[in-house]
């Protein structure tokens, strides 16, 4: 291997090494799910999204399932299917983070009830699934990422027990579950959210994030599974040049399925080819910081744009400049101000774990 393929390529026996690629990846999904956010649903729709800024979810959902395989196979022993240790790592990582966001939104839909003479949002049990009360932008992130740590034991002894099963198995799941959903009303928020937050809907993207650790942890891809990423690729423009009037499974599945899956394996695996291990320059590694905060960050997104956003939109964008060209010039306000804010999120809860346990926690790692 030349030089300049060993500084981008993961080396071998490496799997407990953090990876630059996967952090710059994911700090350039983060600032793409912030993009999309910023932005309303026909401006999206106008720049064929799913194409770009729009794969940053499917390509979180392989990148979760690429390191937590990573993760599995750098364990020195085979791990029981579950222990108290998982779940407290999980803990410690995705629940307890979440609970401060929970604690400011239940804050926020009370003072919006107060203050505007809204009716208070009613908790039921919806809560225990990850929806917030006053449900924020991107909310069904949250239960798909509580099933995956409930779900993944079970993938990881599957691919272990049966390695040619595993990927197809996942995509006959996958689709079955939106065949059984396709003619679903699914108008209803609460039923819209189920769905948009099951992981079923996501399995094929993890499944092949799991391939991809165990079979090409480099990403290089061999020409028959290039033409694969291509022909997901293809089913996403043939998509959007029918203007979505091809629907294989519930119209609320858009352009995201499991038959475009192959196109965040090619984005992932591309990045593992071309990224660096180790950035070394400012913005590679302000981008990977951004990566290694990433759910931190989505978490306060989720309070961010149902409120500091909205009263910038009313009191001063929309003032300033009427139209839609006010929320493109309001990126420049709304992404950095959510990228610093989850920064300083994740250091605040740090620094009240460690009061709570006084200083003697487990890894801290961020999502």
């Amino acid at each position: 291997m030349s030089d300049a393929a060993t500084k981008h390529a993961p080396a071998a026996g490496s799997r407990s090494q953090r990876l630059g690629q996967v952090d710059l990846l994911k700090g350039l999904a983060i600032v793409c799910v912030l993009i999309q956010h910023c932005l309303t649903m026909p401006m999206l729709d106008a720049s064929w999204y799913l194409l770009h800024i729009g794969q940053a979810v499917p390509l979180f959902m392989v990148l979760m399932g690429y390191n937590a395989r990573r993760s599995a196979l750098a364990a020195r022993s085979p791990a029981p299917l579950y222990s108290g240790r998982y779940f407290q790592k999980y803990f410690r990582r995705i629940l307890y983070p979440f609970c401060f966001i929970l604690a400011g939104n239940l804050a926020f839909a009370w003072l919006d009830s107060l203050v505007y003479g809204r009716p208070a949002p009613q908790l039921d049990y919806s809560l225990f699934l990850g929806r917030l009360p006053a449900e924020g932008v991107g909310n069904y992130f949250v239960p798909v990422l509580f099933q995956f740590i409930l779900v993944f034991p079970l993938l990881n002894r599957w691919r272990d027990k049966h390695p040619p099963s595993f990927v197809w198995g996942c995509l006959a799941l996958d689709v079955a579950f939106e065949l059984l959903c396709r003619d679903l009303p699914l108008g209803q928020p609460l039923a819209a959210f189920l769905y948009t937050g099951c992981l079923l809907r996501y399995l094929f993207a993890v499944a092949l994030g799991v391939w991809l650790a165990q079979v090409r942890p480099d990403g290089r891809l061999t020409a028959g599974e290039w033409a694969g990423v291509a022909v997901s690729l293809g089913l996403l423009l043939a998509w959007y040049a029918a203007n979505g009037s091809w629907q294989p499974f519930n119209p609320l599945s858009g352009g995201i399925s499991c038959l475009i899956a192959g196109y965040p394996l090619g984005l992932a695996a591309l990045g593992l080819r071309l990224l660096p291990v180790t950035p070394r320059r400012a913005v590679g590694r302000l981008v990977a910081a951004f990566g290694q905060n990433s759910y931190h960050i989505y978490l306060v997104q989720m309070l961010y744009f149902i409120s500091i956003y909205r009263f910038l939109d009313l009191l001063v964008f929309s003032k300033l400049m009427p139209g839609d060209g006010r929320f493109l010039v309001a990126m420049a306000v709304h992404v950095p101000a959510c990228l610093l804010l989850g920064r300083l999120f994740q250091r605040v809860e740090s620094r009240v774990w460690d009061l709570l346990t006084r200083g003697k926690s487990p890894d801290r790692t961020t999502a």
